[in-house]
């Protein structure tokens, strides 16, 4: 009986643990920095013709944003979505709160897999959103717009199109 107790107690020496305050403060930052990220982006999307001719008025008080978070969201809309990654921005909310939940020690998912993961979808979508929608929209952000132009010059729309299903393909 007293062996059970004394591995009981080997496997799981967290369990009796409390977080530091700093530790719980830090990871549910990031989970709140998570959701104003998602928030901000569902904001951006709905508005994202409206709030583009006043990317860059931050600091003017006469100019009212249409987003949810106000400038800050349409900053960071603009920044995410339009400027870089396109929708793929999601994964990267989605990676503050797996980072935040590992902060707090919490095993919802397996980090390192969910980062490979997510690393590959943040280079795929854009692409793929930049072939469906040929650059038009904000889907694919300037960075899936430059590559698929890039490789459409390249190896041609139908090599496009070959290298996006077989990544795929080989991903799975």
């Amino acid at each position: 009986m007293d062996k059970k107790t004394q591995k009981q107690q080997t496997e799981s020496p967290d369990k009796g643990r409390t977080l530091s305050k700093p530790r719980i403060f830090i990871g549910l930052t990031f989970i709140l920095f998570s959701g104003v990220l998602v928030f901000s982006f569902i904001s951006y999307l709905m508005n994202w013709k409206a709030d583009q001719s006043q990317a860059g008025t931050m600091l003017d008080k006469g100019i009212k944003s249409s987003n949810i978070f106000g400038k800050l969201g349409d900053w960071l809309g603009n920044l995410f979505i339009f400027e870089s990654i396109g929708v793929a921005s999601f994964i990267i909310a989605f990676l503050f709160m797996v980072i935040g939940t590992m902060i707090l020690k919490k095993k919802i998912f397996k980090p390192w897999m969910t980062f490979g993961h997510s690393l590959f979808f943040i280079c795929w979508l854009p692409v793929l959103f930049g072939a469906i929608t040929k650059g038009q929209g904000v889907l694919s952000g300037v960075y899936g717009y430059q590559i698929m132009d890039s490789l459409n010059a390249i190896i041609g729309s139908v090599g496009l199109w070959t290298v996006l299903v077989s990544s795929i393909a080989l991903y799975f």
